[in-house]
């Protein structure tokens, strides 16, 4: 009796083990932002931050600035792309330009970086960072932040989602 019930158990779960072993258990992770070519964005060692987008709004510019200089030390936020920075677009010669932008909404602005070839300014990637609203419950109201932190927040959201994709892309490349 004890060996047609094992028999049972075996004829029940092994289809479902092999089904389970047919699906990866840790699929690849999709990009955050968008990849619109990723041989050339593999290719890139070298960037700098235009924010030339942003001189008609000396707010938006300052933020984007304040964040950029805070960031850029030995163990912040820029210094975990795996390519070297340099501070001024127009008197070095990087393989990429990250250009920033903001997107204003009702009460809100989102950030927008763009990593082009700094040569014929082809867009390589794209990721556009949304503000993050705590709380238990995003559908009551909230008291929004002043557009200077929002801006240097969702900058850091962005900047943090390339720098991720660029990480998952480089270890893909080497397996």
């Amino acid at each position: 009796m004890q060996n047609t019930t094992r028999t049972g158990v075996i004829d029940i779960w092994l289809p479902v083990l092999v089904l389970l072993s047919a699906v990866p258990l840790f699929a690849e992770k999709k990009p955050s932002g968008e990849v619109m070519n990723a041989e050339a964005l593999g290719k890139v060692r070298s960037y700098c931050i235009d924010t030339s987008k942003l001189a008609p709004n000396a707010a938006e510019a300052y933020d984007a600035q304040m964040f950029i200089k805070a960031q850029r030390g030995p163990k912040e936020l820029l210094s975990k792309l795996p390519w070297k920075f340099f501070s001024d677009c127009r008197e070095t010669h990087p393989d990429a330009r990250i250009k920033v932008s903001f997107k204003q909404h009702l009460d809100a602005s989102s950030a927008v970086l763009e990593v082009t070839d700094a040569a014929s300014d082809a867009v390589f990637y794209r990721v556009e960072a949304l503000p993050a609203y705590d709380g238990p419950d995003r559908n009551i109201a909230f008291e929004p932040q002043p557009f200077s932190l929002q801006r240097r927040s969702v900058l850091h959201t962005a900047f943090g989602m390339l720098i991720s994709d660029v990480q998952r892309m480089s270890q893909s490349q080497t397996k």
